[in-house]
Formats: C-alpha cells, structure tokens, sequence
C-alpha cells in the first residue's frame, strides 16, 4: 500500500473505534496498521470498479467485509502516480455525487 501512496499522503480511513480520523505520511499510514492490528479490525477491500472522478481523481467502488459485507468507495487524489490524499467512505458511490464529491 505505501508503494502507491505519495511520502506526504494524507490518508483518511474508516472511523472505526480506536482509530483516528487521518493520518499524515507513510510514517502516519504505518501507526494507521500498527493501531489497527492492535485492535484487530480486521477488513478486506473488494474493488468492483474503479473509475476516474475529475481532473487527478479515481473512485474506487466495491464492498468491505468487516464482520458483515458493506458498501464501500475509496476517493483517491492522484499526482505523478502516486496516490496524494485518500478519503474511505461507508456508502455508495451515488451519495458521493449528490454531496459534488464527484462529477
């Protein structure tokens, strides 16, 4: 995951309990692991889509197992590659469009 993140990302997870709402840097993604393992929140990401969203934009849409299965889409800003800032959202894609999240 770090391979495809920017040294300076601003990764914004899952709220879930125990966890913060951001993180700052590869360094901040590894307390995000580290935390997350202490706590065992365990979860699996499984991508359905993933799309472009504007200018250096992608969703990522698919369902998060996590004691259940749920809706899930991830907005990732990318530059160079590499992705800049990551936003983690329980809900479908359609409500990100009706806040203007995505076009």
């Amino acid at each position: 995951m770090l391979a495809r993140f920017h040294p300076e990302v601003r990764f914004h997870p899952l709220r879930l309990a125990g966890l913060d709402g951001s993180y700052r840097g590869h360094d901040g993604v590894r307390r995000w692991f580290v935390r997350r393992t202490q706590l065992r929140h365990e979860h699996v990401f499984v991508s359905s889509d993933v799309h472009g969203a504007g200018d250096d934009r992608v969703l990522a849409v698919g369902a998060l197992a996590l004691a259940g299965e749920f809706e899930f889409c991830a907005l990732h800003r990318i530059i160079d590659g590499l992705i800049v800032a990551a936003h983690h959202y329980l809900t479908d894609p359609d409500m990100l469009e009706r806040l203007g999240l995505v076009p």
